[in-house]
């Protein structure tokens, strides 16, 4: 079990869990002769999965079956049948992205390839609407990035880019975290994790008072060591707390959220490394006539950082309106734009070091989009995003999408697109002399993207998605070696150009009424090389480390109402450029209702490697553990 000393509330929490857990046991043994039948609304068929509205395709409610874009579902019952305890862990149930955890504490996660530590900075990652993308280093610390998953209503993750509604850094792919509302979590509930790695308890309570529907939650989990390759602990035992609020109020005219986090997370070594962080979002949205209604956000983000190789502090204050409209029978305008303001403040240790210890740094937008409606089967949408940033200034992100709904069960769809990764801080200021100068002049790396794809039901029984795609990338960075006399041996450059191809297939197919398979398959193909003159000295880092293919098969069963059954494979191609060998991992489930209030479960991870790289480099690379968690669910 995960060492538990000297963890001070950590410690308390798992203290509690397993009193509860004691209890769900003593709950189990009486509750298991009068086990009730009881029904689960989560539990839907094939054709109600193809309805589910998405909002992250087009800025609007619409369902799955139509929206143009290569976009994957992840349901919070996919999340609790799982068995997953973190938000990064439940993203591997998206066949479109690549997942590798590198430690205790550390995932690097990607969309159509550069899936490494220095690579994976080109996915934008919402969570209710709010960026948690790192303007230090370009992409998503995912060690800071908790809630309580059983609050998770669905997660929308889109391949391909996404800039001209979400802007920058939406290059290879959007991730879309979104909660359930206040309204749907009145009552109370408890879960935990007890596990040869990680122990987790959680617990909220809900309800509404003066018409207003309220929630609040406590998380708080220990992660225990990953494994050296000589089989001593490396020691990233990780500790994190965290808590949130959501409110909500709504009429037919007016609705109000206003929702928040703050956590605090510390590794148990002897360095002393922390995080933490709060956060509020406050959404407004009224309709108007038979438009599309006006909603305001606004957030406030302060995160904390302090560790051996920096501390750093990022202060973000966002605010963006939207609205639509129609015009006429045919076009229906969706409008809107942004503004927002960064504050950051790094203290890198000799011998690296930043140009400018603190910065303000500015970003405002304006995007406008047309959907254009030219016969009940055939749509176009015409769109852009025009972004100025205090770094690179103008930005403009097109996008043109067509659309073709031969009926209600296909869909074909064909996308052109550009978006931008702009330069992060450390792209433009990291100095080391006289190894490394700062690169001032360094640009945003660019995107044009061709994408082809279908979605429809192949039987009432069957779902199936394909969408192919071709990348040209521009300017990706470098670590670039310098001529004699520049005054360092090397500066980060735009040095290097190319393209990727690949295919992503995913379908689900219902044996029977109460078994379902779903799988996904994943190919990509990587062209990429250096401008004329530029050699590079860190060895392609920036091209990451990607498998040529990866497959899922998953098997969900529920053979009685007390009783479900689910089964994960999934086969990780070889990561070549790392020197990771393709590897094959099963998870399995086994969950019980006890009765209407206690829900027990029993999860195996990795029962096929006793331990196995998935990331890092090889002078510092961990090992990723099999473990077993046993778990419950007590609603109140």
């Amino acid at each position: 079990m995960a060492d538990s000393a000297g963890r001070g509330p950590v410690s308390r929490g798992i203290a509690t869990y397993k009193y509860w857990l004691a209890a769900g046991a003593a709950l189990l043994v009486e509750g298991a002769a009068r086990a009730a039948v009881i029904e689960d609304l989560t539990q839907l068929s094939i054709e109600e999965l193809a309805n589910i509205e998405v909002t992250s395709v087009s800025k609007k409610a619409e369902p799955l079956s139509a929206a143009p874009a290569a976009i994957y579902v992840i349901t919070g019952d996919d999340i609790r049948r799982s068995g997953v305890t973190s938000v990064p862990e439940a993203l591997r149930l998206a066949p479109n992205l690549e997942v590798a955890r590198l430690d205790a504490l550390s995932h690097t996660i990607s969309a159509r390839g550069f899936n490494s530590t220095e690579a994976s900075n080109k996915l934008l990652v919402l969570v209710d609407g709010r960026s948690v993308y790192s303007p230090l280093h370009s992409g998503v610390l995912w060690d800071a990035q908790d809630m309580m998953l059983e609050d998770i209503e669905r997660i929308e993750v889109i391949g391909g880019p996404g800039g001209t509604l979400w802007g920058a850094n939406a290059v290879n792919g959007v991730i879309n975290i979104i909660s359930k509302p206040a309204s749907a979590t009145h009552g109370g509930l408890i879960t935990g994790n007890y596990g040869t790695i990680d122990d987790t308890i959680a617990g909220r309570f809900g309800g509404q008072a003066g018409g207003v529907d309220y929630r609040l939650y406590a998380k708080a989990f220990q992660r225990d060591h990953s494994r050296n390759p000589d089989g001593t602990n490396h020691i990233d035992a990780w500790d994190h707390v965290q808590g949130g609020f959501n409110f909500g109020y709504g009429d037919d005219t007016n609705q109000f959220t206003l929702h928040g986090d703050a956590y605090t997370g510390s590794l148990d070594a002897a360095v002393g490394d922390e995080t933490s962080g709060k956060n509020a979002v406050f959404t407004w949205s009224r309709a108007i006539g038979t438009s599309l209604p006006i909603r305001v956000q606004a957030y406030y983000d302060r995160t904390h950082r302090n560790q051996s190789v920096l501390t750093e502090t990022v202060k973000t204050a966002d605010i963006e309106v939207q609205h639509g409209f129609d015009i006429g029978t045919q076009n229906q305008i969706i409008w809107g734009g942004g503004y927002r303001s960064v504050h950051d403040t790094y203290d890198v240790p000799p011998p690296f070091g930043v140009v400018t210890k603190s910065a303000h740094r500015q970003l405002a937008n304006a995007f406008v989009q047309d959907e254009l409606t030219l016969s009940p089967t055939f749509k176009a949408t015409a769109g852009i995003k025009i972004e100025h940033h205090t770094a690179t200034g103008f930005e403009f992100l097109p996008n043109l999408r067509l659309s073709w709904r031969p009926s209600e069960t296909m869909l074909w769809w064909a996308a052109a697109s550009q978006a931008v990764r702009t330069p992060s801080r450390l792209d433009r200021e990291l100095v080391a002399l006289p190894i490394l100068i700062p690169a001032p002049n360094f640009d945003s790396e660019t995107l044009t993207a061709y994408e082809l794809g279908y979605r429809g039901e192949l039987a009432p029984s069957f779902t199936l998605s394909i969408s192919t795609f071709y990348n040209e990338y521009d300017g990706l960075r470098t670590t670039s070696l310098l001529p004699p006399g520049a005054g360092a041996l090397a500066q980060l450059q735009n040095g290097m150009d190319g393209h990727t191809y690949g295919a992503e297939i995913w379908g689900q197919y219902a044996l029977t009424e109460f078994w379902r398979l779903s799988g996904g398959l994943m190919i990509l193909r990587k062209r990429l090389g250096f401008k004329p003159g530029v050699i590079d000295a860190s060895n392609m880092q920036a091209a990451g480390n990607d498998p040529g293919h990866q497959v899922q098969l998953r098997s969900i069963m529920t053979p009685l109402p007390e009783l479900e059954f689910d089964v994960g494979l999934r086969v990780i191609g070889e990561l070549r450029s790392a020197g990771i060998p393709s590897y094959t991992e099963i998870d399995a489930r086994v969950g019980l209702h006890i009765s209407e209030h206690l829900d027990f479960n029993v999860t195996a991870f990795n029962l096929v490697n006793k331990v196995h790289p998935e990331g890092g480099p090889v002078n510092t690379r961990r090992l990723i553990r099999r473990s077993v968690n046993a778990g419950f669910a007590y609603r109140f």
